[in-house]
């Protein structure tokens, strides 16, 4: 149908490309100008190709693949690299294993919103997003479990637009973050030098609210770390931090936090030697804590009877291992 906007294909088990626009072109007049906006493939294993020609219907505006371990290619570099394909807003490709690269034309999309690419285990580059001058309107970006993909795209920083970023952290990783960040997960932490060097910047992200980091450093004790500089190493704009699977961090910096002045949700994760938190009181603006893997902290933070209950009565809602107290 002519009009058709939506087209959802699942476990097509020997589908391997879709039809071709060329093809489409040869119909009757009325096929031809088609209205399809949303395409999502799910489950088709034998699928190679989006199309043979390498090229997609150009009024799609949504496209998500999940589960398609043979897919090779989305789209030739040239479909990107015209001026009539500014319709894409959201891309989503998740589990294609077998997908090495993505088109070197992302950065045409001027109206791409979301990007988001997941357990893509062959995928080891990913093209410039922004173009130049020319405003981006990415909002948001999502690159995790992608274990060749060595670099992040060139040119991050020039994502103005760019509100919520979750990546997995890479060995030697030098990211400069998008200036006007709102919400900045980093999965698989090894290290968190890279966080306190100027080359990453978190201080400067003044707009940054949302702060979630996982990981394994074993080499972290204290956080943020005792430094000189305290009020440089996170954003004072914060109000929601998750701390996440630091199997040697033993406590929370009393100056690092005494800047947070707009906190309001604490999660604490999976940080068996935790045991201590801020010397002073948290942060008066604190509404919500969460306890949970931490059995040292768990224990001195029992209502009425712990060793810092005193320290955090003032908060509205505490939850340790799945239960308010």
């Amino acid at each position: 149908s002519p009009n058709l906007r939506r087209i959802e294909i699942r476990d097509c088990k020997s589908l391997k490309s879709l039809v071709d626009e060329e093809v489409i072109g040869s119909w009757p007049s009325s096929f031809s100008h088609n209205c399809l906006e949303y395409l999502k493939i799910q489950e088709c294993q034998s699928l190679t190709s989006l199309s043979l020609s390498g090229q997609l219907l150009r009024t799609l505006k949504h496209l998500e693949m999940y589960d398609c371990s043979q897919l090779e290619l989305i789209a030739q570099d040239e479909f990107f690299c015209d001026n009539t394909n500014h319709c894409l807003e959201y891309v989503r490709i998740w589990k294609c294993q077998n997908l090495k690269s993505l088109p070197n034309g992302l950065r045409h999309l001027i109206n791409l919103q979301t990007l988001d690419i997941y357990h893509c285990e062959s995928l080891v580059s990913i093209p410039r997003l922004s173009k130049g001058r020319i405003a981006s309107k990415l909002r948001e970006v999502e690159i995790t479990d992608c274990d060749k993909l060595k670099v992040l795209p060139e040119y991050m920083q020039n994502l103005n637009s760019l509100e919520e970023l979750v990546i997995d952290y890479r060995e030697g990783l030098s990211c400069s973050f998008p200036p006007n960040l709102t919400s900045l997960t980093i999965w698989k932490v090894k290290s968190c030098k890279s966080f306190w060097e100027l080359e990453w910047g978190l201080h400067r992200l003044t707009s940054l609210r949302k702060l979630w980091i996982y990981g394994n450093d074993p080499d972290t004790v204290s956080f943020p770390p005792d430094m000189a500089q305290m009020e440089t190493l996170l954003p004072k704009s914060l109000t929601d931090l998750r701390i996440h699977g630091f199997p040697n961090l033993k406590k929370l910096s009393s100056k690092g936090f005494q800047f947070l002045t707009s906190l309001q949700s604490l999660s604490l994760f999976k940080c068996p030697k935790l045991a201590s938190i801020p010397e002073e009181c948290l942060p008066l603006s604190l509404r919500q804590l969460w306890i949970y893997g931490c059995p040292m902290l768990e224990e001195r933070c029992q209502r009425g009877k712990g060793h810092y209950w005193h320290k955090i009565s003032h908060i509205p809602y505490i939850d340790i291992v799945g239960k308010r107290i």
